[in-house]
C-alpha cells in the first residue's frame, strides 16, 4: 500500500489554452506526480477516495513530470476492500483480519461493594490469542460500577451496569457484560462444565458442572441441562440422555449431518436462573 499526493479535478482544462475536457458524471481525472512509484501503476488498478472506490481506465504519460490518470467509479468489493480505512484490494495481498474479543466471565458477573474484580478478557486474530491487545473499557453507569483502562472493575453503589470491551483500534470489535453490585455475604456463584469438547458422532459423553461461591467450590447447589446446536439450526444433532444430580450423559447424533456440527450445552443454576455457562461440542465423525 502507498499513498500518494494527488491533484483530482471533474472539469480540468487541456494544455491547449482555452480548451475544457469534459468528464462524464461518476469519472475523474486524478495528476499525480512522475516518480519511481508512481510509474508503476497500471490499468485496472483500484483506489479508495472519499468513500469510495475508483478504478484506473486510462493513463497519460505524455506530460513531463505528471502522470495523468482516467478513473471511473467502481463498485465497493467487501471480498477484497478493507472498507473500513479505505484500502482497495488490500485483501487480494495481505491476510485478512478476523478480530474478535471475549469476556470470559460470561455475560452476568457480580462484585461485591467497595471491592474490586479485574475482568478476563481475550482478544483473538485469526482465532490466535492477541498479546498486550489495546483494549478500551466502558461502564453504562460510573455511579454503580467504575471500571479503569486495566479492566478494573469496582462496586460503587448497589445495582447492575453493563460493561463494555471493544478492541482500541478496531471499535467494532467488542463484547458486553452486566456487573451487579451485591453486599458482603451475599453469594457469589459460577460455573464451569468439564467434559469431552469433541466427542465422536454416535457416541455418549459425561459432563460435569463444578458451582463455587466466591471462588470456593460448593455441593449444595444444582443446575438444569438444556442442549442445542451452536447455529440454532433444527433438528438438535444430540441429545441428552441421562442427568443426575450435577452430571449429565450426551449423545452426539450419528447422521451424515452431525459431522463438523457444533452442540451447545448449558447449565443453568436452579437457585438463580441468570447464572449460567456453556460449553461449546464440536462433533467428528468415527473414521
Amino acid at each position: 500500500m502507498k499513498w500518494f499526493d494527488a491533484v483530482v479535478e471533474a472539469r480540468t482544462l487541456s494544455t491547449e489554452t482555452g480548451k475544457v475536457i469534459s468528464i462524464p458524471e461518476g469519472n475523474i481525472l486524478v495528476i499525480v506526480q512522475y516518480n519511481a512509484d508512481t510509474r508503476g501503476i497500471t490499468l485496472s488498478q483500484r483506489f479508495y477516495m472519499t468513500h469510495q472506490p475508483f478504478k484506473i481506465v486510462g493513463i497519460d504519460r505524455t506530460m513531463n513530470g505528471i502522470i495523468q490518470l482516467s478513473c471511473t467509479l467502481d463498485s465497493i468489493n467487501t471480498a477484497y476492500d478493507d472498507v473500513e480505512i479505505n484500502i482497495a484490494d488490500r485483501w487480494k495481498y495481505e491476510i485478512a483480519h478476523t478480530y474478535a474479543l471475549h469476556i470470559n466471565q460470561r455475560t452476568m458477573a457480580h462484585v461485591l461493594l467497595n471491592e474490586t474484580i479485574t475482568l478476563n478478557v481475550t482478544a483473538t486474530d485469526n482465532g490466535n490469542e492477541i498479546a498486550n491487545p489495546a483494549i478500551t473499557y466502558i461502564s453504562s453507569d460510573p455511579n454503580v460500577v467504575s471500571v479503569d483502562q486495566q479492566g478494573q472493575v469496582m462496586g460503587i453503589a448497589l445495582g447492575q451496569a453493563s460493561i463494555t470491551a471493544k478492541l482500541t483500534y478496531h471499535p467494532t470489535v467488542l463484547s458486553n457484560i452486566e456487573m451487579r453490585v451485591v453486599e458482603t455475604g451475599t453469594h457469589i456463584y459460577s460455573i464451569a462444565i468439564t467434559g469431552n469438547p469433541i466427542p465422536k458422532t454416535g457416541q455418549s459423553s459425561s459432563y460435569v458442572s463444578h458451582i463455587y461461591d466466591h471462588g470456593t467450590e460448593v455441593f449444595d447447589q444444582s443446575v438444569e441441562w438444556s442442549l442445542r446446536n451452536q447455529d440454532d439450526s433444527t433438528p438438535i444433532m444430540g441429545s441428552i440422555t441421562a442427568s443426575t444430580g450435577n452430571s449429565v450423559t450426551v449423545k452426539a447424533g450419528s447422521s451424515s449431518g452431525a459431522n463438523n456440527k457444533a452442540l451447545v450445552l448449558t447449565a443453568t443454576l436452579v437457585s438463580d436462573p441468570s447464572m449460567t455457562i456453556e460449553k461449546t461440542i464440536s462433533l467428528k465423525n468415527l473414521f
